[in-house]
């Protein structure tokens, strides 16, 4: 009998000393849980800094992968600059030598022109004179002083007073002065006009005596 009661009363015993320990767990877990936690993540982040870039996405990544500089090929630097330029050369100077061949073949033409003698050859020559390229409009000047025919005058006092350029203007000036003067048949022919007509005077022949040795002897003298 006694050591039954002996049994429940260690039994008993045991059971308040297991359920005081259960209740001290339970009350220690909750407060030192979130300190464990704390703790760990402080020192992860310590040992292993967080980068803060962004994830790498499809356009950062094109856009970071190979920087313009470093990027060549062949040693040929990815300048933007220097990739743009060099194109736009080439077709400048294709450009300038295509005018300067024009320039040539047009002033060739007018000089040719020059030569003729007709209403049509001078009214090319006169529609370049208001030509965009300096060149033209001298070469084309000096065609319609070659040409020499008093119609162009209009047209030449015309583009005189339109033109900006001083020396220009002097030069048209200059060749409606010249293309004023009277020519050379003109002069020739005013020269003869003032000249006063010289009656022409009929020819007589005058009759000389024979001298006395030339005479013939007559009836008379024998």
């Amino acid at each position: 009998m006694r050591f039954k009661m002996a049994v429940a009363i260690v039994g008993s015993g045991c059971l308040v000393i297991g359920a005081l320990f259960l209740i001290r767990q339970k009350s220690i877990v909750p407060s030192t849980a979130p300190v464990t936690k704390t703790a760990l993540a402080a020192a992860r982040q310590s040992d292993h800094p967080v980068d803060s870039a962004p994830p790498p996405t499809a356009t950062n990544f094109a856009k970071l992968s190979v920087p313009p500089e470093v990027s060549n090929i062949g040693g040929v630097s990815s300048n933007t600059a220097e990739i743009t330029g060099s194109p736009q050369t080439a077709p400048n100077d294709a450009a300038k030598g295509r005018h300067e061949d024009y320039v040539r073949r047009r002033i060739s033409t007018l000089e040719d022109l020059a030569m003729d003698n007709d209403s049509s050859s001078l009214d090319v020559i006169l529609s370049e004179l208001t030509n965009a390229d300096p060149q033209i409009r001298k070469a084309a000047l000096e065609a319609t002083i070659q040409f020499a025919s008093r119609d162009a005058i209009p047209k030449l006092a015309e583009v005189a007073s339109q033109t900006d350029d001083p020396q220009e203007k002097i030069a048209l000036k200059d060749a409606i002065e010249f293309l004023k003067l009277p020519s050379l048949t003109e002069v020739l022919a005013a020269n003869k006009a003032a000249q006063p007509a010289q009656p022409v005077k009929p020819f007589v022949k005058a009759a000389h005596p024979l001298p006395p040795a030339a005479r013939l002897p007559g009836p008379a003298s024998q």
